[in-house]
């Protein structure tokens, strides 16, 4: 065995190295995709707050379906932004003589730049996402061991799930941040008992939830570490059911197990203010996105598109273990770190069973639901990956007592096994970002081929309207109408733009009225499609819940992003 595989004083520095510039690589890569359209949903809702803060001089987000605490680190970094431009000599100072109102230097740095407050917010978000990859990798250090870290670290650098979610301007990477932030303070509280870790645990679960509602989850284990943070480990059965009611009991009686709460409560309000302020809006939406939406989200699925694969129909908890974990993870990953969780929390170290606690509670409280998104679970995949790289080092050690090298050989391997599927995949995402999507394709054939004032028709869904996602923008002074194929020629409509894809919901591959109609009534004049064969026979796997048209599996039949698209020019 070579000598130098077993020198961990400089091993792991090289080791973190790798790790850190996978994670930086496998985030940013493509991070200015689909410009200049908005591809990503729900981007546009965090560009509209910032901009809103900008014209009415205020921080009201007057949206509530994410806390606004990313929104205002965003607002942060724009105004950073915003002074290195002025700085530069690049920002017009407003005239109020010429009726420019006080925010018309703001706009004229996004009329240069229209698409940098995406790329601000993206790149915010892929910080965040390298970030965690470094606090996993210092939380599996302090409790796990060096190659505990090495694992964990390089698992997560390459998690496919969490990389695809880096490029995006929206907040559940923070959250993971702060997640984990969170967990490792709580840990070190319990170790430690003090107070510094306790309060800093409850100011991570505030920041977590005030930049997504289920980081409330956290409050959890944040009760429960103020227990065992007075555990005293005992040998008999008896002993330790004695010092089980003593910690419960001094829990009960101590201050700061209601002071860590309030505090919890108090760095929420104070991150997410307008959720108090505004409190019956607050609810309302609360409410709107918690019930009625997710709820008829189902039952479209259910009724309108009939999707029933990985037993969606049947258990949310059946599909989110069959789609979602799985695929977020790949299968042998899934494995090893369901297992490694259930180590832990056999060996008895208080770590793993705060880890198992948050990962129960996340997992089974969102499996309740009924239309569950992929990256709902996005905050449990680095206590998945810490719990798999406890595991697998544990396992190397005792293959190999005693021999550094041959251990370290053994980990290695076993990362390769684990952690291929998920670089492969974050390797084929990240190639197809970096690809011009269709919808751009489209749309500059659009603007050049379109008259002006062009009315384009595109089939009506299930709803009456049409969703916006798999349909590239219209020059200036054209819109989309939602028609039916009886409908065409009745209100004027000289062109006909249809998109599908395997995303059933949002651009369905099968119209069978419109394929009729098409095929007798007009011309088609322009066709971009992302498959390297016939649509109809491609496999790939996208979540359906989801309007990104880039998929978690099929990768091989896919040359760029986006739905295939067909304009039509109807016949005279």
């Amino acid at each position: 065995m070579p000598s130098w595989l077993s020198r961990p004083q400089w091993l792991e520095p090289a080791a973190l190295v790798v790790i850190i510039a996978l994670a930086i690589v496998l985030r940013f890569w493509g991070i200015g995709f689909g410009f200049p359209e908005h591809v990503r949903p729900d981007e546009q809702y965090f560009v509209g707050a910032v901009q809103r803060f900008d014209r009415q001089a205020t921080l009201d987000p007057d949206w509530f379906y994410y806390p606004s605490l990313y929104m205002y680190i965003n607002l942060a970094v724009w105004r950073g932004y915003v002074l290195w431009q002025l700085v530069r000599g690049n920002y017009t100072v407003p005239n109020p003589a010429l009726g420019q109102p006080p925010y018309f230097g703001l706009e004229q740095l996004r009329a240069r730049s229209p698409d940098i407050d995406y790329l601000l917010g993206r790149c915010v978000t892929a910080a965040f996402g390298v970030a965690t990859v470094v606090l996993v990798y210092f939380f599996a250090r302090r409790f796990f061991g060096r190659k505990a870290a090495v694992a964990a670290g390089l698992l997560l650098a390459v998690n496919s799930l969490h990389t695809l979610n880096s490029h995006f301007y929206k907040s559940d990477v923070a959250t993971t941040f702060f997640t984990v932030a969170a967990l490792a303070c709580m840990a070190r509280y319990v170790q430690a008992r003090q107070t510094r870790w306790n309060v800093g645990a409850a100011i991570g679960t505030g920041l977590a939830t005030a930049t997504n509602y289920y980081g409330g989850f956290l409050a959890v284990p944040l009760a429960a570490s103020q227990f065992m943070a007075r555990y005293e480990n005992q040998k008999s059965v008896l002993d330790a059911a004695r010092a089980t009611g003593r910690a419960i009991l001094e829990g009960l009686i101590c201050w700061q197990t209601y002071a860590m709460a309030a505090l919890a409560l108090a760095v929420f309000v104070a991150a997410s203010p307008y959720c108090f302020i505004r409190w019956t809006d607050f609810l309302s939406a609360f409410h709107r996105m918690l019930f009625a939406d997710r709820q008829t989200l189902y039952d479209t699925m259910v009724r309108v598109v009939g999707f029933r694969d990985f037993g969606f129909q049947g258990s949310p908890l059946l599909y989110s273990v069959r789609f979602c974990y799985v695929y977020s993870m790949g299968f042998a990953l899934a494995v090893v770190a369901a297992c490694g969780l259930i180590y832990l929390a056999v060996r008895g170290r208080a770590t793993g069973w705060l880890l198992l606690m948050f990962f129960a509670v996340h997992f089974f409280m969102t499996a309740s639901g009924k239309a569950i998104f992929m990256r709902y679970y996005l905050s449990l995949i680095p206590v998945l990956t810490i719990a798999a790289g406890a595991l697998l080092s544990s396992a190397a050690q005792k293959q190999a007592r005693k021999k550094v090298g041959r251990q370290n050989v053994l980990l290695a391997v076993a990362l390769f096994i684990c952690g291929a599927e998920c670089f492969s995949t974050s390797k084929q995402q990240d190639r197809l970002l970096v690809q011009k999507d269709t919808r751009v394709e489209a749309r500059e054939w659009l603007a050049k081929n379109l008259p002006p004032n062009t009315i384009v028709g595109t089939p009506v869904d299930w709803w009456g309207n049409y969703y916006p996602y798999g349909k590239p923008t219209l020059p200036a002074k054209c819109f989309y109408v939602p028609v039916r194929p009886d409908e065409v020629r009745d209100r004027g409509i000289r062109y006909v733009l249809v998109d599908s894809s395997h995303l059933r919901l949002y651009s369905p591959l099968e119209r069978p009225e419109w394929t009729f109609w098409l095929s007798k009534n007009a011309k088609l004049i322009y066709e971009v499609t992302p498959n390297r064969m016939p649509t109809e026979k491609s496999f790939l796997l996208y979540d359906q819940l989801d309007a990104f048209y880039v998929p978690v599996d099929g990768f091989t039949n896919l040359a760029i992003p986006g739905p295939q698209i067909r304009v039509y020019q109807v016949l005279p």
